[in-house]
């Protein structure tokens, strides 16, 4: 055997090895099979979307899309709808190499689209604002439009119209309240309950400030001038997840309203 200062010799190091083993040639197992027959489905979809013939609006989509990508990802401002530019080029670029799908592959391909566009139907329509829904973004629940269709009928009883005073007090999110009571100019907003004074014959506030909201309502008046107050909303009611708003109404304003619906 030769040192490790020793010139490097010419033989072989190993024996070349035998083709086939102690019980005769390789064969593929079961393992290779399910590889080579991958590659025959998808050989021809990665040939043709990859060969020369790629369309020119292939080429574009793809650069289009990295580019909105690097853009996107380098801009620290990050929302949900600044993904939606992502979907046009990546969808229409998902859609080339289905196109080289044949027989079966093509009827599976179409069952899956269609399962996706039964998601996004549900996604967008039936659970669009339900918290189970994982893609609702802080999204505003049905009881926006209780508030507004309470708030419409109060206006219509009321001796001012839509002049009636409103009172809110929160310190919460309460968009899109603003752009439902757009129609009423004299809507007032409060972070804090200033106790005297008298409040707006129709009052929303959220839960933390009602405890100040009925010392302002039943103490604020000078005596003669208080009023009793009724509950606005038969039940809890939510503007969005965990965004609980209450309302109450001035007896006053609550008999018109019934007189008038009745």
């Amino acid at each position: 055997p030769r040192s490790l200062g020793s010139p490097l010799s010419s033989a072989p190091l190993a024996e070349p090895r035998p083709k086939g083993g102690p019980d005769g040639p390789l064969r593929p197992t079961k393992g290779h099979e399910d590889a080579a027959g991958a590659g025959r489905v998808f050989s021809p979809v990665l040939r043709r979307f990859f060969s020369r013939a790629v369309p020119k609006a292939a080429t574009f989509l793809a650069i289009y899309a990295v580019v909105l990508i690097a853009i996107y990802s380098a801009l620290p401002y990050k929302t949900p709808w600044c993904a939606v530019s992502l979907v046009y080029p990546l969808a229409l670029l998902a859609g080339m190499p289905v196109d080289a799908l044949r027989g079966r592959w093509r009827i599976l391909a179409a069952a899956a689209i269609v399962c996706l566009a039964v998601e996004a139907w549900a996604a967008s329509f039936p659970y669009a604002a339900d918290p189970r829904n994982p893609w609702v973004y802080a999204h505003t629940g049905d009881g926006v439009f209780t508030i507004r269709e309470r708030i419409a009928g109060l206006a219509r009883a009321a001796p001012q119209r839509d002049g009636v005073p409103i009172d809110v007090y929160s310190r919460e999110n309460l968009w899109p309240l603003p752009w439902y009571f757009r129609r009423y100019p004299n809507v007032r907003w409060w972070r804090d309950v200033a106790i005297p004074g008298k409040a707006a014959p129709i009052v929303l506030a959220s839960p933390g400030m009602e405890p100040d909201l009925v010392r302002k309502l039943y103490e604020g008046p000078p005596p003669g001038e208080r009023e009793l107050y009724m509950n606005l909303f038969p039940a809890y009611l939510e503007i969005r997840p965990q965004v609980e708003i209450r309302g109450y109404v001035a007896k006053s304003l609550w008999d018109l309203d019934s007189t008038s619906r009745n």
